[in-house]
């Protein structure tokens, strides 16, 4: 795992080996810009239709993507989050495409709200990293003052963060459609458990979300 601090907390960065990155571009295209030619059943469905939300809402530019392209990213997180968390740790609760043409943008928000726990963690994977198409930036606070921190982000490359650090990507510059995959994790039951037991801090979860005392049993 390769840890990279905002300001008290980091980010984690993994290189996908097992996704077909040009097929994950063409299917998030085609269902963005042609819903209707899938069928329903083949779509899972943790977005809204962007017809059925605010123009201004990020979820504007989401999409749902089919079953089967979930279950690969399934199966690639189970083994970060196992390998970094340990064992049934975590699992994928949402899952969507997000599809961004030439001049779009992401506004500023978090993936927080969906999860009592506090304990929720997300995501986003770059198929691609066209030049010029914009970096994710978070956003934290320093000394009672907010900062915003640029990642490099790399074609390949899967991004994992705390679900209630602020975020946005700048204006599409590069003359190209930008395509990404989003999503939330949720802490199972036995790993809500081994983090309240975990008085001192040893696990990599509280990297993510700091040394936060409430979490603790």
């Amino acid at each position: 795992m390769s840890l990279n601090l905002i300001n008290g907390i980091f980010y984690a960065e993994f290189e996908l080996q097992n996704i077909d990155n040009q097929s994950v571009i063409d299917e998030v295209t085609n269902i963005y810009l042609n819903e209707d030619s899938k069928m329903v059943d083949e779509l899972d469905p943790s977005r809204p239709h962007r017809n059925e939300v605010d123009i201004q809402h990020t979820f504007y530019e989401d999409c749902p993507i089919t079953n089967t392209l979930k279950d690969k990213f399934a199966t690639e997180i189970t083994k970060i989050t196992d390998n970094n968390f340990g064992g049934d740790s975590y699992q994928l609760e949402e899952i969507w495409g997000h599809f961004t043409p030439p001049l779009g943008s992401t506004m500023v928000h978090d993936h927080d709200g969906n999860s009592s726990t506090g304990m929720q963690l997300s995501w986003v994977y770059y198929p691609h990293q066209p030049e010029n198409a914009g970096n994710i930036n978070f956003i934290a606070n320093a000394n009672g003052a907010r900062i915003s921190y640029e990642v490099p982000t790399k074609a390949g490359h899967l991004y994992l963060f705390a679900s209630s650090v602020l975020h946005f990507v700048p204006r599409n510059a590069s003359g190209q459609n930008r395509v990404s995959i989003s999503g939330n994790l949720i802490a199972t039951p036995q790993f809500i458990q081994v983090i309240q037991d975990d008085d001192n801090w040893t696990n990599n979860f509280w990297y993510f979300v700091g040394r936060n005392d409430k979490l603790l049993g």
